[in-house]
């Protein structure tokens, strides 16, 4: 018989952290995410928890899963956008309306427990957790950290009555064979009339200044995408382990340089960069495996054969946003995989966020990978 168990012990804890890779064995477009999901209720490694309340749902037939769920209620964003939300999070079913309609049944009544109005998901604790279900592109790899699902769970919550609320996408883009020689001196020109400096961070592991360096970037993020969708404000414990999940990233990507550049004004002030890192996607997919120190080595040594890389944060300050400073930040990191032979790039996000952004690439050959959506129930 079918029923709703919330995950208590740690057996149930790996129940529903393994479930995803044997529901989704069988494609290989499937990509593990960066953290075991046994880490999602530890506060030393999810610092969210401080103000977000977060329950695991295992939905189980004796004792095989059927299904998983974890309902989310972000105190914080709800009182700065005075909504009254629950999210639901990490949503995986076999395809089964039951299944499904008996978990999105388990987050109402969680919804109705704590006051809350609406449902809404998928959606992470913050704006650093991913969000949004897969709604087109199945047949493409994803970028590092997107939700993958099949079309069957979108089939069961609009037979649900829940109502598409916002959409991104992804994009695939193609690199020339070369560029225009003469960029480099516009460049040049553009530095020099702004006051600006252009720095590209080599040598990761030498690199006493990267912590400040990605700090700066992470708040320039922070304050030019406050419009984002699900963003919320983050305390400076969580700011210091972006620092350090950031760093740990860019440091399993290759051990003397990375696709990290950074425009500094006068005072040192990061005021555009754009981060990207060899596309994770195929190795992850084959091998179905979480990014840890144990297998650091042999992704480096996939780093010499990847073809793309995957873009993580492209921010300009608004402030520079039409003097051609993400203009620049293109053609460096154009240079820097021409040079090591990668044909694509692929955007986590849908880089038209800005406008003078998008405008840099209008004359590339662009093409949308993905689509990801997040659906929204009122409950009155």
């Amino acid at each position: 018989m079918m029923t709703i168990r919330e995950v208590q012990s740690k057996n149930d804890l790996k129940l529903f952290a393994s479930f995803p890779n044997q529901l989704y064995k069988s494609s290989p477009y499937y990509i593990p995410s960066f953290i075991s999901d046994t880490s999602i209720l530890n506060r030393s490694r999810n610092n969210a928890l401080e103000y977000c309340e977060c329950r695991l749902f295992l939905c189980v037939d004796g004792e095989k899963v059927l299904g998983r769920m974890a309902t989310i209620i972000n105190h914080r964003y709800n009182q700065e956008h005075e909504v009254k939300e629950l999210r639901i999070y990490k949503l995986d079913t076999i395809d089964n309306f039951e299944v499904v309609a008996t978990l999105i049944n388990q987050a109402k009544s969680v919804a109705v427990e704590n006051g809350l109005t609406t449902v809404v998901g998928e959606m992470g604790f913050t704006q650093f957790h991913h969000y949004g279900f897969l709604l087109d592109g199945y047949d493409n790899y994803a970028c590092y950290n997107s939700k993958f699902n099949y079309p069957y769970v979108i089939s069961h919550l609009k037979r649900l009555e829940f109502k598409l609320d916002h959409t991104w996408n992804s994009y695939r883009i193609t690199l020339p064979d070369k560029l225009n020689p003469r960029l480099d001196e516009v460049t040049q020109v553009i530095l020099k009339k702004y006051n600006l400096k252009l720095e590209a961070i080599n040598y990761v592991k030498k690199n006493e200044s990267l912590p400040m360096i990605i700090n700066k970037s992470i708040a320039l993020r922070l304050k030019n995408y406050d419009h984002f969708y699900s963003f919320n404000t983050i305390s400076e414990e969580e700011m210091n382990n972006l620092v350090t999940m950031f760093k740990t990233i860019i440091q399993f990507t290759n051990i003397s340089s990375c696709y990290y550049f950074v425009v500094k004004d006068k005072d040192d002030d990061v005021v555009g960069f754009i981060l990207g890192i060899p596309s994770l996607a195929k190795m992850l997919g084959r091998q179905k495996i979480i990014i840890s120190p144990m297998i650091a080595s042999m992704y480096n040594k996939a780093y010499n054969k990847c073809d793309s890389i995957d873009i993580i944060g492209f921010v300009v300050n608004r402030e520079y946003q039409n003097v051609g400073v993400a203009g620049i930040l293109k053609n460096e990191l154009y240079k820097l995989c021409i040079k090591n032979g990668v044909k694509y790039i692929n955007t986590d996000f849908d880089f038209d966020l800005s406008k003078s952004i998008k405008d840099e690439f209008c004359d590339d050959k662009i093409e949308k990978l993905k689509t990801f959506g997040s659906y929204k129930y009122d409950l009155i």
